[in-house]
């Protein structure tokens, strides 16, 4: 376009102008009516970006569903997950073991066990919502849970602390936390939970975490041999209810499915804190990661 042309295109637009809006008179109502229309087009945008973020957060954690299936075994067929986390979102709810930061979530504090010979499952905590969200280091996320939340002073060979994941009403409020752990080939997973009382597993086996009731349901390897026993905290044996549930009739865990790794969930109360730990670990390894967590205490 040369000079010339572009000075007629000009004084096109300005005669055009000129003719087309003379008699228009930007008065109150016309004022109204335009930052009602650019009211109206941002929260069209605003909406548009969360259903785009909630189709990437569902993807997400459709993927890290899909790997967790692949890297952890299951205890038990008949067990339910303890601690369960819900994306709601246009598809349905789908369970995760973790939402991204900011995903509305809802999250089932205990699912009731699945009910087994001359046992009382408990019921767990109600359902509660809020957002996940992820905190820069251990040290933000025990600010924001508060006393009550400690680290293990003992690891297995080779595991070491690698993402940490925090859910409440709001992000930077806490009321559960999960700690993640991997080693080259194995992971496990420790989830402490604001708590009014205790969760109880009568059918598992009870073991002693530093003077409080622990509940241990562990599967060796595929052609492994599980690994010895210990007597309850009550001196019953193995796999009997504990001295609060005198009258039930004890029964057996249900047999694991062969994993190549071991399988362990154990669980254990004290302070207003419900521990959860699981994972890819021997029921040997549970325990002494559970002992060297400090308990939380009713002072906290």
């Amino acid at each position: 376009m040369t000079r010339s042309d572009r000075e007629l295109a000009r004084r096109f637009k300005e005669e055009a102008d000129e003719f087309w809006f003379r008699d228009v008179r930007f008065d109150d109502a016309l004022k109204q009516k335009v930052r009602d229309r650019i009211g109206k087009e941002r929260a069209a945008g605003a909406r548009s970006m969360r259903v785009r973020k909630t189709a990437l957060g569902a993807l997400a954690l459709a993927s890290a569903a899909a790997l967790l299936l692949v890297i952890v075994p299951q205890v038990s067929p008949d067990r339910q997950p303890a601690s369960t986390v819900i994306l709601s979102g246009a598809g349905g709810p789908g369970p995760s073991p973790a939402g991204g930061a900011g995903d509305v979530l809802v999250m089932e504090g205990a699912t009731t066990p699945a009910p087994f010979a001359g046992g009382m499952p408990s019921e767990g905590p109600a359902v509660r919502e809020g957002v996940s969200w992820t905190p820069l280091s251990a040290e933000e996320a025990a600010e924001a849970f508060g006393p009550g939340l400690a680290m293990p002073g003992w690891l297995p060979d080779g595991f070491s602390l690698r993402q940490i994941g925090a859910f409440g009403e709001r992000e930077g409020e806490v009321f559960a936390v999960t700690l993640m752990y991997m080693s080259e080939d194995r992971t496990f997973w420790l989830t402490l939970r604001k708590a009014g009382r205790p969760e109880f597993f009568p059918a598992w086996q009870t073991v002693d975490i530093n003077g409080a009731v622990g509940y241990l349901n562990a599967a060796p390897p595929a052609g492994g041999m599980p690994a010895p026993a210990e007597a309850g905290t009550d001196g019953a044996p193995p796999g009997a209810p504990p001295t609060e549930a005198q009258g039930t009739v004890p029964a057996s865990a249900p047999e694991a499915p062969a994993a190549p790794w071991p399988a362990a969930e154990l669980h254990w109360f004290a302070g207003g804190v419900q521990y959860e730990l699981q994972g890819a670990i021997t029921g040997e390894e549970a325990v002494k990661i559970a002992r060297s967590i400090p308990l939380a205490t009713e002072e906290n």
